[in-house]
């Protein structure tokens, strides 16, 4: 299921939540543990969608098991969780 069709099922309620794994996101990931740099890398970022029709139950539901499973997968790969030094976009997990 890509963005947009999330995207439609949160909006027709069937969905409480979704979370958008870009292209290349495990690239980005293992580029941060490089020891060489070809200028600034881009901070790798998940986003979470969630149906705010669903009540803010629904969607806190959502966010938190879309982050858990995130922090998870990060935690088998035995990577280190990067702190989040800015504020993220609305609905960005920062990797």
């Amino acid at each position: 299921m890509d963005e947009k069709e999330v995207k439609e099922e949160l909006g027709e309620g069937k969905l409480y939540g979704g979370l958008v794994v870009p292209a290349g996101f495990t690239s980005s990931i293992t580029a941060l543990t490089g020891a060489t740099t070809t200028g600034p890398r881009a901070r790798p970022t998940l986003t979470v969608l969630t149906n705010q029709s669903a009540g803010s139950m629904g969607s806190g539901l959502a966010r938190t098991a879309t982050t858990q499973g995130v922090l998870r997968w990060f935690d088998r790969k035995g990577l280190h969780r990067i702190p989040v030094e800015t504020a993220p976009e609305e609905g960005a997990v920062p990797a």
